[in-house]
């Protein structure tokens, strides 16, 4: 049998699962409370850490929480201080590691100040712009 037709075979067979439901996908609700925001191809927010490192790029973005695509993720759960630098502001904020994917991580901000809160919101009201 050759391979095209081995593939073509395949892929009707997963098409027929999916038909007789023999596939479950999880449906997970979103249990996020704010907006999120994907970053402009383009413009780089810069995630940075010490103790433990991180070094990293933030692709998504809101006042709960960011993605960081990075190749050195911190532990699940695990808390840090994180600083963001972008080219119009800088801020701190402490954050929680909630996911873990093979492109980096999601963290919830657990911490910020009142300044540095603004700083983000001006950050998140300059994306949208």
């Amino acid at each position: 049998m050759d391979a095209g037709r081995l593939s073509s075979e395949a892929a009707i067979g997963e098409w027929t699962g999916l038909m007789n439901n023999e596939h479950k996908t999880e449906v997970r609700k979103d249990l996020r409370q704010h907006q999120r925001l994907l970053v402009p191809e383009g413009r780089k927010i810069s995630a940075e850490g010490e103790d433990p490192e991180l070094v990293g790029t933030v692709t998504v973005i809101g006042l709960g929480g960011m993605f960081i695509r990075t190749r050195n993720p911190q532990h699940l759960g695990s808390a840090f201080h994180l600083q963001l630098v972008d080219a119009f502001i800088s801020l701190d904020a402490e954050c929680t590691v909630r996911s873990l994917s093979d492109r980096g991580m999601g963290v919830e901000i657990t911490g910020i100040s009142p300044e540095n809160e603004q700083k983000l919101k001006m950050l998140l009201a300059h994306l949208k712009s």
